[in-house]
């Protein structure tokens, strides 16, 4: 892959620059006669090296630009915000826990296969909250519906661009009974697309990108807060289902 980049590097950039800098010269070698020769030869191999080093210094920079620019968002802004934990929330609502299903696939086909009627029941509530809890205001930002975790908790997500390689994702775990936040996550994340098939621009084969540190890993640990948020209990009930079927 790297290869084939190079290559088309060398017959997209390089080879036109010297093309147009080998015609240049020779205009100026006719022109000049020989007193123009080195010009000619500046031309036609100066001009190409200059051009091709201020392309790389820009690169150069851009990288450390960017690179420097995560950082300091994943060590100010970025992290998990508890502001009311699983474990208080679910005492403040002890009288839904026992139906407060997880929202997943593995509990659609266990469901599914053994208790159609509450399959039914739960596809209902998941297409009622889809259609009338899509979208989130907070602090005149409005976030979009990113996941349903189950009856009460659904995830709203807002997406910042900072620049073409670099996105800083918020989301919010929201109580859409109260309306109430329950946590708040901030990550980063860099680089570009690895579909090469959907390149549009330049700026997509800087694979190199790739390797810029970010904090997604942020997304993990708030995943494993998130599913706390539903009844426990449940979640090990439908797992040992799961595990009888398979």
């Amino acid at each position: 892959m790297l290869g084939i980049l190079f290559c088309l590097f060398l017959f997209v950039i390089v080879f036109p620059l010297w093309l147009l800098s080998f015609v240049l010269g020779k205009i100026a070698y006719k022109i000049a006669g020989k007193k123009g020769r080195n010009i000619a030869y500046f031309i036609s191999l100066g001009i190409p090296f200059i051009l091709f080093l201020g392309f790389v210094i820009y690169n150069i920079v851009e990288y450390y630009y960017i690179k420097n620019q995560v950082k300091n968002i994943c060590k100010k802004e970025a992290g998990i915000f508890v502001y009311v934990t699983p474990e208080q929330w679910r005492e403040e609502n002890k009288d839904v826990l026992d139906i407060l299903y997880p929202y997943s696939k593995d509990i659609d086909i266990i469901l599914k296969d053994n208790d159609e009627e509450k399959y039914e029941e739960i596809q209902r509530e998941k297409n009622k909250i889809k259609r009338y809890y899509d979208t989130f205001n907070y602090n005149g930002v409005v976030y979009s519906q990113f996941s349903i975790l189950n009856r009460r908790i659904v995830s709203y997500q807002k997406i910042k661009e900072l620049n073409y390689f670099t996105k800083q994702y918020t989301h919010l775990l929201v109580d859409i009974e109260t309306n109430n936040i329950l946590v708040k996550t901030i990550y980063v994340t860099s680089g570009i697309k690895n579909d090469f098939t959907s390149m549009t621009r330049w700026s997509d084969l800087k694979i190199y990108m790739n390797n810029i540190p970010n904090c997604y890993d942020i997304v993990h640990d708030s995943s494993k807060i998130y599913e706390e948020f539903s009844n426990p209990s449940l979640n090990k009930g439908i797992e040992n289902d799961k595990q009888n079927i398979d």
